[in-house]
């Protein structure tokens, strides 16, 4: 009789742990396939509105508002041509952003942060 009861056990703990590491499995290739795109298209429309709010607000959008935008949820650096940086919203847990993408940007191109992440198993 004890063999029989095992055997369940052990059997419903396998089910579970197959289960759990096919769902994680899958749910990560779903956010890497059609999530991440969606989410690096949100972040860059909402980017290009506050770059449209700062270049057309007479005398430039300043400190308030992008500390404004940072309270939202969102995570700003501001790259000024002298060298200087500002952040808004929460500290980024990465920030070494190279070179040449800062001067790309400061070139008038866009950087795709969430996009060109590299792919990795923990996506929180």
């Amino acid at each position: 009789m004890k063999s029989f009861y095992v055997r369940i056990v052990l059997t419903t703990f396998t089910v579970m742990i197959v289960s759990s590491l096919l769902a994680f499995f899958m749910s990560n290739g779903y956010y890497q396939l059609y999530l991440k795109p969606a989410n690096d298209a949100a972040i860059m429309d909402m980017a290009e509105e506050i770059q449209q709010y700062a270049e057309n607000e007479e005398g430039g959008a300043d400190g308030d508002y992008f500390s404004h935008v940072g309270h939202l949820g969102y995570q700003l650096v501001l790259y000024h041509e002298d060298g200087n940086t500002s952040q808004y919203g929460s500290p980024f847990r990465d920030d070494d952003l190279p070179d040449e993408e800062i001067e790309h940007v400061l070139a008038g191109g866009q950087y795709h942060g969430v996009f060109e992440q590299s792919a990795g198993l923990f996506v929180t």
